[in-house]
């Protein structure tokens, strides 16, 4: 589990501070990932063109541009929290999809790579305080 330091809601420039270095952790998290082999087949929201019925049975949609933009408005602003929303992207990939296709799959494979890598950003950013 991953905790932050948490200042008051003020607007101090320790508050401000904090915010900024969590948000770049985060955009860095973000390119890791994005430059992931199988991050194309998650870099947009998906297309109901290709994916028919997607929206009513996915309830809560993410992708990578979707949780980029997310973290520039500062509505993702932790690295637990920005991992379920990566976690979430491929829980969506792996409800839509049948286990035995290409999404399915490769949604499995990134998301243990993805999750290697949380981990080692979560162990070094709790050293870091």
């Amino acid at each position: 589990m991953l905790f932050l330091v948490v200042f008051s809601a003020e607007s101090s420039p320790e508050r401000q501070t904090c915010s900024q270095q969590n948000k770049k952790i985060l955009r860095q998290t973000w390119n890791v990932i994005a430059s992931h082999k199988y991050a194309y087949m998650f870099l947009k929201p998906v297309n109901e063109k290709f994916a028919p019925e997607y929206y009513r049975v996915v309830k809560r949609p993410m992708d990578l541009l979707t949780l980029k933009r997310r973290v520039a408005k500062g509505l993702v602003d932790t690295l637990e929290g920005f991992q379920g929303e990566v976690m979430l992207m491929f829980q969506n990939a792996m409800m839509y999809n049948e286990s035995d296709s290409e999404v399915y799959r490769r949604a499995v494979s990134m998301q243990g790579d993805i999750v290697e890598h949380l981990q080692v950003c979560q162990g070094y950013h709790k050293a870091s305080f």
